[in-house]
């Protein structure tokens, strides 16, 4: 009996423990005992309802609970407390409380919460922090091409675990985008996505496991056709400082889709926009090109502009070169001088070749080259070329500091045009009479310096019956084409002006030629015989024959019946 009594004690002293555990975190202050929150100084996440449980000694009591926030002014360095809330006065059985007094979105930091039984003169005063769920991190995002060139404007966006776009920026002048994101007091992976025009997208994984700046860099494939700069050799390439008069070694690549495209031709444009050479890239999509700046005795800046065209699509690189006088040459000036035969000065296209290959070009009727003299001859070759003018050029020897002066007379060029009238496989000459409704063959060749060119031919032709017409056409590579031209079939006078036009030369003729109307054969019903104005080669049609036929036909069966009339007179 006393055993099983000890038992049941037991039994109930362990409830009872139970039973209090819950409230052993707890405190109290001038009778009032407070069991939530269960410390002074308690934290709470943000968002987190504060639950406020209490009893007190003061029963009937009406008290007040008042909650007031600590508010830091960083300019004075002083705290402040702040109005939150307050509830009062509540009056009880008990002398307790229990209920919310901090829900929803609450500023984060420190709170002071006040208890007040005014009638028992009994105060309670404790804290409670609210701390964020989360801190900020940033991601420093570098976004950059897949050579390592920066890309501004590119758009950079971060996305939480779940999907959800979290931060978006773009790149500033270089590359960098900052985005802030959340660190929820344990590691979260985003996802960071970057994209631009030209450029496939690309993204990484980073964890933020603190509230620091993570530094992220997404090299962005390239697509469709791009052209860049790899290396630039001569003196200075670091600063791109150049000595006039010393070659420049530009090499590019060229890329399709990301990759190094081959056999691709790239134009090298100098400042002025012309252009002065053009290379094909190798297996690895490079090709490079050498420049020598002109000589002006005083710094200047040379922009170059490689430009390539490959699937209907053109990309381009411009490049500013600093070039600055090279004071440890001499400088020989060419004067060269161009005009047409007659001395009249013509603006024309002026290169001069160096023996390694190299050109420079000019544009004008009077230009100068400056070449430097270095104690060493050499020869140089100057060409002039113009729009409907033979190119010359001339070889000079340059074996002192003199200046050498250089007149280079342009001849016209001159275009040979052969024209010829064909029909019924004959040549026809002029003045030219051809079958109206029959087709002529025009033969057009053409030639310049005697060789045949694919001249432009505009035709402009007149009929008799007062119709119109034009025509265009350019001539293929032999230089020759044979045009089939019908006229009415009606006699009058036609007109047809041709223009032939090629590099500058036009050449112009005009062929009047008269239509007529050919012949044809008539019958003569009297004496059933035909006749025509050429009968050595007149002949009966079908439809005259059968006429001829009725007509015997008719003629006998008259003469029938006269002789059958006449036989019956007689019988009778």
């Amino acid at each position: 009996m006393n055993r099983r009594i000890g038992i049941g004690l037991l039994i109930l002293t362990v409830g009872m423990l139970m039973t209090v555990t819950p409230y052993l975190a707890e405190f109290s202050q001038s009778g009032f005992h407070i069991y939530s929150p269960s410390q002074d100084n308690q934290s709470y996440k943000d968002g987190q309802t504060v639950i406020l449980d209490f009893s007190s000694a003061y029963k009937n009591n009406p008290f007040t609970i008042i909650v007031n926030k600590y508010c830091y002014n960083s300019t004075t360095g002083k705290t402040s407390i702040k109005l939150y809330n307050e509830i009062g006065e509540i009056t009880n059985s008990s002398g307790g409380f229990y209920g919310p007094i901090i829900s929803g979105q609450y500023p984060i930091g420190k709170y002071q919460i006040l208890l007040e039984d005014a009638y028992s003169n009994a105060y309670a005063e404790f804290n409670l922090t609210i701390t964020p769920d989360s801190y900020p991190a940033y991601l420093a995002v570098t976004v950059q091409s897949q050579n390592g060139t920066i890309i501004p404007g590119a758009t950079v966006e971060a996305k939480a675990p779940n999907g959800t776009i979290v931060a978006m920026n773009k790149t500033s002048n270089n590359g960098v985008a900052y985005l802030q994101v959340q660190y929820p007091l344990s590691p979260i992976n985003y996802t960071v996505i970057a994209y631009a025009g030209g450029f496939a997208t690309e993204s990484k994984v980073v964890t933020v496991n603190s509230n620091a700046t993570f530094p992220v860099t997404l090299s962005l494939p390239y697509t469709g056709l791009h052209i860049y700069l790899v290396k630039v050799f001569g003196v200075n390439e670091s600063s791109m400082t150049f000595l006039e008069g010393k070659p420049i070694t530009l090499e590019y690549q060229v890329e399709y889709q990301g990759m190094p495209e081959s056999n691709v031709i790239v134009y090298l444009y100098l400042q002025g926009g012309t252009s002065v050479l053009n290379n094909a890239t190798n297996a690895n999509g490079l090709t490079n090109f050498t420049v020598v700046p002109k000589y002006t005795g005083k710094p200047y800046e040379l922009l170059t502009n490689a430009t390539v065209i490959y699937n209907n699509q053109v990309a381009f690189k411009v490049t500013q070169l600093k070039v600055v006088p090279n004071t440890s040459v001499t400088l020989v000036p060419i004067n060269v001088k161009v005009s047409e035969t007659n001395g009249t000065p013509l603006l024309s296209n002026v290169s001069l070749k160096y023996p390694n290959g190299t050109i420079v070009t000019a544009r004008g009727s009077s230009v100068t080259f400056n070449v430097t003299y270095n104690g060493t001859p050499e020869y140089l070759t100057i060409y002039a070329s113009s729009l409907g003018f033979m190119q010359r050029n001339q070889t000079i020897y340059v074996n002192s500091t003199l200046p050498i002066n250089v007149t280079l007379a342009l001849p016209k060029e001159f275009m040979n045009v052969s024209i010829e009238l064909e029909q019924d496989g004959k040549i026809l000459t002029s003045p030219y009479t051809v079958k109206g409704g029959i087709p002529v063959y025009v033969n057009i060749t053409a030639s310049m310096n005697n060789m045949p060119v694919p001249a432009t031919v505009t035709e402009e032709v007149k009929l008799a019956n007062g119709t119109t017409a034009s025509y265009n056409m350019t001539l293929p590579s032999n230089g020759s084409t044979m045009e089939e031209l019908t006229l009415p079939k009606t006699n009058g006078t036609n007109q047809i002006y041709l223009k032939i036009s090629y590099n500058g030369v036009t050449y112009t003729h005009s062929l009047t030629i008269t239509s007529q109307v050919p012949p044809v054969s008539t019958l003569n019903t009297s004496t059933t015989t035909t006749t025509s104005t050429t009968p050595s080669t007149a002949t009966s049609k079908p439809s005259d024959i059968l006429y001829i036929i009725i007509g015997i036909i008719v003629v006998i069966v008259i003469v029938g019946v006269v002789l059958l009339f006449k036989r019956g007179k007689r019988t009778q």
